[in-house]
């Protein structure tokens, strides 16, 4: 083999996990940010949240009403999904987020906002005891 070539393959590979391991902290930090600012958000009936923050870039909003808030992020431009039976038992429905270390904290208070805005303008109030965070 070549030591030139050996070089340079290390090199790239040095520079490749270097930008992995900050890609992944970015999405970390993401994953944490995003966490604190949907514990902000009004408590309602229609919404609730992990207590815990996720182990993964993918958050769960349990909801009643996952197709209509899925609709109404996708109508601001967002990519998430309803869950809803037969892929979880009735009752377990949800909207799955999954944030990637290309999004920006612009982004995440984007979708922080869009939710928000779907929590206030959604029927059924709020319930001071229910609270807006489960225990996922």
């Amino acid at each position: 083999m070549n030591r030139v070539a050996s070089a340079v393959d290390y090199t790239l590979t040095e520079e490749q996990l270097t930008e992995r391991f900050q890609e992944q902290e970015q999405l970390w930090h993401l994953i944490n940010y995003f966490h604190r600012r949907l514990g902000n958000l009004p408590s309602t009936v229609n919404l609730l949240i992990p207590q815990e923050v996720p182990k993964s870039p993918i958050f769960s909003l349990c909801t009643p009403k996952p197709r209509n808030l899925a609709k109404y992020c996708q109508e601001s431009g967002f990519v998430v999904r309803a869950i809803v039976p037969p892929t979880v038992p009735e009752g377990g429905e949800r909207v799955r987020i999954c944030l990637h270390a290309g999004n920006t904290i612009k982004d995440v208070d984007r979708l922080a906002q869009c939710i928000t805005g779907w929590v206030r303008n959604t029927k059924g109030g709020t319930n001071p005891q229910l609270g807006a965070r489960s225990n996922l």
